[in-house]
């Protein structure tokens, strides 16, 4: 496995790129061995070599740990839960992992858990998943890791009861917003180049300088260099004299 730079951006046509041949078919044999043997036979294996595999210096070796344990959970689905606490703290260990695709797998494990082992999972661990899910909302420097990141929080919430949720509520929503206007926002900014799109693509860059001075400077920063691209296209662009982002541009570029 490499480590593409088009992975980091990609949405669906790309999203499996520097993965090989043997990747995807180890999956598939993961996944059948699972259910065929039994966590009888698979989780003390998994038990004895996925740890070592998680401390690994090398970040392919802690990113396929956890795309196993994530493949073997239906079939070892009662061994498992049984061991609940191992698991649990075996994936939230790697959240903090330096790579993106580590986490980005540490997210997808929790995706697959959360269908398999749920509702123990939800009901037993829920203090420790859904602050961890919130924290890698917040990083802007890898969108494909926080897009994860917010879908999962969805897979795990199917199964949690609102007097769990209740508690996280606020947060994850504010995060999810955040998100979402940030997201068309910026769209906007680059589509919306029609005379009659005047005014919306001023409210957006408005709006999109305020919302880079709510997050803070760290997490916008991701988002601001490809803000400040299309500002200067703008200026650069020929625009009319009744273009209101002529007047807002300037404002608009020192926020960002």
């Amino acid at each position: 496995m490499e480590d593409d730079p088009a992975w980091h951006s990609a949405e669906t046509k790309d999203e499996d790129v520097g993965e090989t041949s043997n990747y995807s078919v180890g999956q598939k044999c993961l996944d059948r061995l699972s259910i065929s043997l039994g966590g009888n036979t698979i989780v003390p294996v998994g038990s004895e070599q996925l740890p070592a595999y998680l401390v690994a210096p090398e970040w392919q070796k802690r990113h396929v740990a956890l795309i196993a344990l994530a493949q073997i959970a239906e079939g070892c689905l009662k061994v498992m839960i049984k061991n609940l606490e191992q698991v649990v703290a075996m994936v939230l260990t790697s959240f903090p992992d330096q790579h993106p695709r580590v986490r980005w797998a540490d997210i997808n494990a929790i995706e697959q858990l959360s269908t398999d082992l749920g509702p123990d999972l939800q009901v037993k661990y829920h203090q420790g998943v859904l602050p961890a899910l919130a924290g890698a909302m917040d990083d802007f420097q890898n969108p494909r890791v926080q897009a994860h990141a917010a879908s999962v929080v969805l897979n795990f919430s199917e199964n949690c009861t609102p007097h769990i949720l209740m508690p996280y509520l606020d947060g994850i929503v504010s995060k999810l917003l955040v998100l979402l206007q940030l997201y068309l926002i910026k769209s906007i900014l680059v589509n919306a180049i029609d005379k009659s799109n005047h005014m919306l693509r001023a409210a957006s860059m408005e709006c999109i300088s305020l919302v880079g001075m709510a997050v803070g400077k760290e997490k916008f920063m991701a988002n601001a260099n490809q803000v400040m691209e299309v500002l200067m296209s703008l200026q650069v662009s020929q625009m009319e004299t009744d273009d209101p982002t002529t007047i807002g541009y300037g404002l608009d570029s020192a926020n960002v």
